[in-house]
């Protein structure tokens, strides 16, 4: 099952991960996107630490997004 969370660490984001057995993190390569992802190691290990010990990341991507102007 994949649970989609919205970008940001909301009560819905550390529910997914209570729920969850593993991380997939997608990012884009933008300035904001990088300083987000610096709170997610954090939060992903207090988790694990108090409610959910089988908490594992997967892995971090950066997929490549086309800005197409015309």
């Amino acid at each position: 099952m994949l649970i989609d969370c919205p970008p940001s660490l909301n009560m819905l984001t550390v529910n997914a991960l209570v729920a969850a057995d593993s991380v997939l993190i997608p990012m884009q390569c933008e300035y904001y996107a990088l300083e987000g992802l610096t709170a997610t190691p954090d939060t992903v290990e207090e988790i694990k630490a108090t409610v959910n010990p089988n908490l594992e990341v997967e892995a971090s991507c950066a997929p490549c997004s086309i800005h197409a102007t015309t």
